[in-house]
């Protein structure tokens, strides 16, 4: 099926009773992702666990409301975002004490289309400037934010793609975590949003944040599938940067020796003499020059 074709039928998301699991349909032989919902120790997939399936507002989408979670109402909402899909939580509080937040997301497998290509694996993390963003020869990976993981099946040489991570931002950190087990093709998926002092949700609270997740099964081309999902960001987030048309100096970076001369400018005199320096230059005549302090705690005085 083309990409074309892909995005205009877009992913089928559908509840399972039985497990308790989130069906997501893949890009081809390898079936579908089968998700669950986890919350602290709480698994959806667990027995006995009561779900109340709900129409969603739009088609394609899927509410998924679990009464009782550890004195909680949970809300899961999945839409069909191109050929991703998006997944929201709420939560209501229903006992008589607060309760605290810390753990939240989606823990699952993609169904498996035999042995992976041999050397296909590929995996791009996500970490966004929070450290060295790099592309794996790994099966088994884990990042902040998120990660894409590419291959080939070894029967039919099909490309597989999965993208996984953060949607919105909010209060909460993501984490993607991808496995793909060479001999099945099996991909075990997490995607979770964690903090370590967690969210307090007080008696009756209803908490419905930004915070969101994404996951891309369908979309086979890794490079669109990834082009794809930095635009749901940015329409989900409503991001409109304003970027600038000069040059600009970042006192922390250009004090810090792993990066810039190591001098230490990061305060106003040292700032001042940088801008006058930069007047003194032949970039003068040609640009303008934007000096930016930040101060901070575990370097210098920034004053």
């Amino acid at each position: 099926m083309e990409s074309a074709e892909r995005e205009r039928f877009g992913p089928e998301v559908r509840y399972e009773s039985g497990s308790g699991e989130i069906l997501v349909a893949s890009s081809g032989a390898a079936g579908e992702a089968r998700l669950g919902i986890v919350l602290g120790a709480w698994d959806s997939r667990n027995p006995g666990v009561v779900a109340h399936l709900r129409a969603g507002k739009k088609p394609g989408h899927l509410q998924v409301v679990y009464p009782d979670v550890e004195g909680m109402e949970l809300t899961i909402r999945c839409e069909v975002l191109g050929s991703g899909v998006g997944i929201h939580f709420a939560i209501r509080s229903t006992g008589p004490e607060a309760c605290r937040l810390h753990t939240v997301g989606v823990e699952g497998v993609l169904e498996g289309d035999g042995p992976v290509e041999a050397g296909s694996i590929r995996q791009l993390d996500g970490m966004c400037g929070g450290g060295f963003t790099t592309m794996e020869k790994l099966a088994t990976h884990s990042s902040d934010n998120n990660l894409c993981l590419t291959y080939k099946s070894g029967h039919s040489g099909r490309r597989q793609t999965i993208v996984a991570g953060g949607l919105g931002y909010e209060d909460f950190g993501k984490r993607a975590d991808l496995s793909v087990d060479a001999s099945s093709g099996e991909v075990k998926i997490a995607i979770l949003a964690e903090d370590a002092v967690g969210r307090l949700i007080e008696p009756g609270e209803v908490y419905s944040p930004k915070d969101a997740f994404y996951l891309d099964v369908l979309e086979a081309d890794p490079f669109e599938s990834l082009e794809r999902y930095g635009y749901a960001v940015r329409e989900f987030m409503q991001a409109d940067p304003n970027p600038y048309d000069f040059l600009t100096v970042c006192g922390w970076y250009a004090s810090m020796s792993i990066y810039g001369a190591g001098a230490y400018i990061n305060n106003s005199t040292g700032l001042v003499k940088e801008a006058a320096t930069f007047r003194k230059s032949e970039l003068a005549k040609y640009t303008d020059l934007a000096c930016r302090l930040v101060p901070d705690t575990y370097s210098y005085e920034s004053l």
